[in-house]
């Protein structure tokens, strides 16, 4: 009996063998992806260099986008592959716990912090930003500059989370290639924003916030993490494992590149830019996550335990950078510091409080609420 049943030993033979012949597909088979929390954080580092205008360029929003579409899709094909469907109300139940608490708390201490300067509180923000209703808000009237103007990508991260399980329901009930039916999906956004942009004239403010417009970001993530549970597709990044580094330091700076351009001519963003951008992104993904998870001293470097630490504070660094960055930052500068040590220690109190919010607030907030709620969503047995 023993004989029949590998060792230990020859199963992690085999998985080493497996991870050096298929490095990507291994890595992708791992409970938490390697590099997943350095792109994280490196995304959210990329969008605070540029709010505090260290650099003038970023796409840091644009990676947090295709990730998040990458992730989430992947727990939602998981789920279908257990089940066969997806429970939409757990799932959406689910991300308003993660997201939400968090959130609000921010809305409220930052009124209070803006009240307390004597400014005015933009109520009216505060109420499109729990209602999940911001990047409309924001495109509607202008892009206001205040603590939440930040927040509109929350919005349309949790508009998504709601709409893009029931359009995989409809995928699946209809018999189409997942693949196909995404790849439509970006592709009518990519004609709507070129229609809203050059014949109905849409403003600058709408056509970068609204759903329509910009979930094309999202669901390219989405398409890679249906392609990514496909040997056929992990085997052809595998096939250029060895020229990983390269190929996402060189998509990498393409992305950059675009971005600049993006800056120059709207027309280009909006009918180019925006469209190219995540799809390089997304080919840079694979790669990275390839990086991450080889024994090299780079890849070590990507999964270090701090890291880690930094990329589960992620969403609290990006709530509260508007706020605390900001503030810090000034003062900094104002006492005669040079911009790039007042950011990196303003980027290190933003640190400090993304990761007490995440381990003092948003997981027990978390797990009090899953603990209370978790019965909803689970079937009847009773009744037949």
């Amino acid at each position: 009996m023993s004989s029949a049943v590998p060792s230990s030993r020859k199963l992690a033979a085999a998985r080493s063998v497996r991870a050096q012949r298929e490095p990507l597909a291994a890595a992708l088979a791992h409970a938490r992806i390697p590099g997943m929390d350095a792109l994280r954080v490196g995304a959210v580092l990329s969008v605070m260099m540029s709010h505090a205008g260290v650099v003038q360029w970023s796409f840091g929003l644009k990676v947090l986008l295709v990730f998040s579409g990458f992730l989430i899709t992947r727990m939602l094909l998981d789920e279908h592959a257990r089940t066969g469907t997806i429970n939409v109300p757990r799932f959406a139940w689910r991300r308003a716990t993660r997201l939400m608490p968090a959130l609000v708390l921010y809305a409220i201490l930052g009124a209070l912090y803006v009240a307390a300067r004597d400014k005015p509180v933009p109520w009216s923000a505060v109420l499109s930003v729990v209602g999940q209703v911001h990047n409309y808000y924001q495109g509607f009237t202008g892009a206001q500059a205040h603590y939440l103007s930040h927040t509109w990508s929350l919005s349309l991260q949790e508009q998504f989370y709601v709409l893009w399980p029931l359009f995989l329901l409809w995928t699946w009930r209809r018999g189409l290639r997942l693949e196909w039916a995404i790849c439509g999906f970006i592709a009518g956004i990519w004609g709507l924003r070129a229609i809203e942009h050059l014949v109905l004239h849409a403003p600058d403010a709408y056509l970068y916030r609204a759903l329509e417009t910009r979930s094309d970001n999202l669901a390219m993530g989405a398409l890679l993490a249906v392609l990514t549970r496909d040997r056929r597709w992990t085997k052809w990044f595998d096939h250029l494992r060895a020229l990983a580094p390269l190929l996402a330091i060189g998509l990498g700076f393409a992305v950059l590149h675009s971005v600049m351009l993006d800056s120059a001519s709207l027309t280009y963003r909006y009918v180019v830019g925006l469209a190219i951008e995540p799809l390089l992104i997304a080919l840079a993904v694979p790669f990275v996550i390839i990086v991450a998870s080889s024994s090299r001293r780079v890849g070590q470097t990507l999964n270090a335990k701090i890291v880690q630490t930094a990329g589960q504070a992620s969403y609290a660094m990006y709530l509260s950078h508007q706020i605390v960055m900001h503030a810090s930052f000034h003062v900094l500068t104002k006492r005669g510091w040079a911009p790039w040590p007042a950011f990196v220690l303003a980027a290190l109190l933003v640190a400090m409080v993304g990761h007490a919010s995440f381990t003092f607030f948003e997981s027990p907030v978390r797990e009090w609420l899953e603990a209370r709620t978790g019965h909803w969503f689970q079937p009847d047995h009773r009744t037949r």
